[in-house]
């Protein structure tokens, strides 16, 4: 998993708990790579996944809702870094209908060793679409924050819901999205 996403955590944690936070939960994590990451670095996923359940403890916060939280976040701090994928003009779900067969095809060319997530799509009618979301990393609630920080960019464009929560895991999930702002 690349380094921006590990550094985008820390900031993330940082701004919310504080450095003392911070460092108690790299330090207490026992981190092969000491919690020190480069953004164009690659890290094993599971060193994310120990951080995230000890800033749980440490902060009596419940994971998903930390989970979220960090996929909010993240989604404005990938589109700064991401600027000349997105198009002036796009709105909410033309933006995610794109991030699959667009997006994830720059990024891989940028970066050959990603594993990316897959993304496809059931158009229910122009205002509703179902996203079904699989992935090799157990990050379903990082990818529901995405969504809802894609929101929020896009204006609460959208509102998210998981569609058959039964059968959901952490690596595979589908999402109701409802347009909730006309396009004009």
């Amino acid at each position: 998993m690349k380094g921006m996403i590990f550094c985008e955590f820390l900031e993330m944690v940082e701004g919310s708990f504080g450095l003392a936070v911070m460092d108690e939960m790299v330090e207490s994590s026992d981190l092969p790579s000491g919690g020190i990451y480069t953004a164009v670095g690659t890290y094993d996923h599971q060193e994310l996944i120990t951080m995230v359940i000890r800033l749980s403890q440490i902060t009596e916060t419940p994971l998903p809702e930390l989970l979220l939280a960090y996929g909010q976040n993240l989604f404005s701090k990938l589109m700064d870094s991401l600027p000349g994928l997105l198009q002036d003009n796009q709105d909410c779900f033309e933006f995610i209908k794109n991030i699959d067969s667009h997006i994830h095809v720059e990024v891989e060319k940028l970066y050959p060793e990603a594993e990316l997530p897959s993304l496809s799509f059931d158009t229910i009618d122009d205002d509703n679409m179902v996203l079904h979301y699989q992935s090799c990393r157990p990050f379903a609630t990082v990818a529901h924050g995405l969504l809802l920080g894609c929101s929020v960019y896009y204006d609460n464009g959208f509102s998210v819901n998981v569609v058959n929560s039964d059968q959901a895991s952490d690596n595979e999930i589908s999402f109701r999205l409802t347009r909730t702002v006309a396009v004009v």
